[in-house]
């Protein structure tokens, strides 16, 4: 395993990746690395392996909302060290580890059964711990395996006998244990914490009408109502539906109007496409055209023709607004509008 990517925290955590030559990060599903959300660029980032420089590095594909390498945003290649921390669109963090080159092995290796009173296998074990012997068994004092065990973690004194007839101030057992841990001075009695003023009890409510009439009915988009009795409500919003579709005039003149949906819409000649648009010039998976709320991107997925802004060719995501013409191909054009708007 050369190198992996993986998260541990938010909407995207116990997702993992493993890398070996190159990784293209984003939305897409075609993507080595594919994350849903939808502020994820279709195309975001790259992890490839540079073998002449022997190392891995880290680019930023024009995403939308960025790449940051520890903190730092990302804007030409980078090279990557054994350990760091990914952002992608400011949002979802991501760990990047590169095992290549280390011989230390990935998985901590088994140990020997303990029950078979042997010690450890240092074969398997001692490649992380020092062997350990097993514990002498019963009875068995002044013997071999009484030395071998006193050798590894030393000869205790015995604790002093605590309640009999030695155990008297000065006697024999007390110094031996005394000189071993040292006598140790009483601890000072720590003063007493003052006791938590009561709280007083709220008025119970009697009967169930006056409960039921002294709570308000809850309304959406209101501030959150909260008593003594009942804990906050809070609103959760809806994500917005898209309001946006696409017109697209053939190099015939026919028009066709595709309604775009929250999210990624994916534009080419194949039929599995969200927006599929037959002409020659359209490559399979052409374009992707992402709604995000209010705001409208699209981006060219490597097309063969291209795709234009403006008369100007798209190298990154950009994001369009409504009554923009938008090129793909050599003759297909389209316009963005929202939707009912003539």
């Amino acid at each position: 395993m050369p190198a992996r990517l993986f998260c541990k925290t938010g909407e995207l955590a116990e997702m993992a990746f493993v890398i070996d030559q190159e990784a293209v990060i984003g939305r897409l599903p075609e993507n080595e690395i594919s994350l849903f959300p939808s502020f994820i660029s279709g195309r975001h980032a790259c992890i490839y392996f540079d073998a002449k420089e022997n190392g891995y590095f880290l680019v930023d594909l024009g995403s939308s909302n960025g790449t940051m390498l520890d903190g730092v945003a990302v804007t030409e290649p980078i090279r990557l060290e054994r350990l760091h921390v990914i952002t992608f669109a400011g949002q979802c963090d991501f760990i990047f580890q590169d095992f290549s080159g280390l011989d230390v092995p990935l998985e901590r290796p088994g140990l020997a059964d303990a029950a078979s009173g042997d010690l450890v296998d240092k074969t398997q074990g001692g490649g992380f711990f020092d062997a350990v012997p097993a514990r002498p068994r019963e009875g068995a004092e002044d013997t071999q395996e009484k030395t071998q065990y006193g050798a590894f973690f030393g000869d205790l004194p015995p604790l002093p006998d605590v309640g009999g007839e030695d155990a008297k101030e000065d006697t024999k057992e007390r110094t031996q244990y005394g000189a071993f841990f040292g006598d140790l001075p009483a601890l000072p009695e720590m003063p007493q914490a003052p006791e938590p003023p009561e709280t007083p009890k709220p008025e119970e409510k009697k009967h169930a009408a006056d409960a039921l009439a002294a709570t308000p009915p809850y309304a959406p988009g209101e501030d959150a109502i909260s008593s003594d009795d009942e804990p906050d409500l809070v609103a959760v919003p809806t994500a917005p539906s898209a309001a946006f579709e696409l017109v697209v005039t053939l190099p015939d003149g026919t028009k066709e109007v595709f309604a775009l949906r929250e999210g990624a819409n994916v534009l080419g000649r194949e039929a599995t496409c969200d927006l599929t648009v037959r002409d020659a010039s359209i490559s399979r998976s052409h374009a992707c055209v992402t709604v995000q709320g209010e705001r409208v991107f699209v981006e060219d997925l490597g097309s063969k023709n291209a795709t234009y802004v403006v008369d100007e060719k798209l190298t990154g995501e950009v994001e369009i607004h409504p009554g923009a013409e938008v090129g793909f191909g050599h003759s297909v054009t389209a316009t963005l509008r929202r939707k009912g708007s003539a």
